[in-house]
């Protein structure tokens, strides 16, 4: 057996973020007593890279397992830790310089943030950011707005423009912004978005799969990896990202169903929320194939069991 407690906290919470190894310590406790099972577990998991580092590790041991069970925050498009720096470059094609940054909250979601400039536009804008950019992308940045401020730095406002503009603004700081976003020209231009990472799943299925036998069960002990996904006109309206994308075959009814569907093994998880001191019984009641109202059940290339 392999137990996962993947260390987060919410935000806006007094939670530790060490909550997840109370009911991690319960269901290794319920394996040893009730099986005599060797239970192995992953400690310090509060990052994504922490879990991909693990996880390669044991791949390169040839370990197997018969269950791999990961606990902690979850929603309709699986588990989540901290956000995880997982992009962060700097390229120039035909003189046009492109910052790019990702951020993975969840395996297969990333948060991306783009910028290009011309790199001929403002020799002193443009050297700034050659020699800073890897602290203007870090974790916890706001990429956009360090930038602002470089353009508002060293980019003069139009002489005319500002001439114009500013002594009817005077006083008025709205007025005067205004004044200073319309007299300067823009250096760069920028793209928010949030979308997927199909590779950042596939990895994380992968590795998965390499670690569950053929015949094992991966689980997934946090809220709503078995709850169906309904999909609204609206992306606001969209439980889960992933679960409607064509990834591993999909769209799918549930987080269960696609993972079954991309790692081959069969996958069980919750319907709906589920607490910490639920966690352990979940265990329980799945292992003695007790009738449960809330769970999924899922094996590959086949229909689900809904208990």
């Amino acid at each position: 057996m392999l137990i996962v407690p993947l260390l987060h906290k919410r935000d806006g919470t007094q939670e530790s973020e060490r909550w997840p190894e109370r009911p991690a310590a319960g269901i290794a406790r319920f394996y040893r007593d009730t099986y005599r099972a060797r239970v192995e577990w992953l400690p310090g998991i509060r990052l994504w890279t922490d879990y991909y580092r693990q996880i390669e590790q044991l791949a390169q041991q040839s370990a197997i397992f018969d269950r791999i069970i990961l606990i902690g925050h979850g929603g309709f498009d699986g588990p989540i830790l901290d956000r995880t720096l997982v992009r962060s470059d700097r390229v120039v094609v035909a003189g046009v310089a492109t910052l790019t940054r990702g951020i993975e909250p969840q395996p297969g979601l990333q948060e991306s943030v783009t910028i290009t400039y011309d790199i001929a536009g403002n020799r002193a804008f443009s050297e700034f950011i050659a020699t800073h950019w890897q602290e203007l992308l870090k974790l916890g940045s706001d990429p956009v707005r360090e930038i602002e401020a470089l353009e508002a730095r060293f980019q003069p406002l139009d002489p005319d423009c500002a001439r114009r503009c500013l002594p009817d603004a005077a006083g008025d700081s709205g007025k005067i912004a205004a004044c200073e976003w319309v007299c300067r020209d823009p250096l760069f231009s920028a793209k928010s978005a949030e979308g997927l990472a199909p590779d950042r799943f596939m990895l994380f299925a992968t590795g998965l799969r390499k670690l569950v036998s053929e015949s094992g069960l991966i689980v997934i002990d946090s809220c709503n990896p078995g709850t169906l996904a309904s999909k609204g006109e609206q992306p606001s309206e969209t439980d889960g990202a992933l679960v409607h994308s064509d990834l591993a075959g999909g769209p799918h009814p549930s987080y269960v169903h696609l993972l079954a569907a991309a790692t081959g093994r069969a996958v069980a998880g919750p319907i709906g929320k589920i607490s910490a001191d639920d966690m352990t019984v979940f265990i329980a009641m799945l292992e003695s194939k007790r009738r449960q109202r809330d769970l999924r059940l899922v094996f590959p290339a086949a229909k689900d069991m809904a208990q």
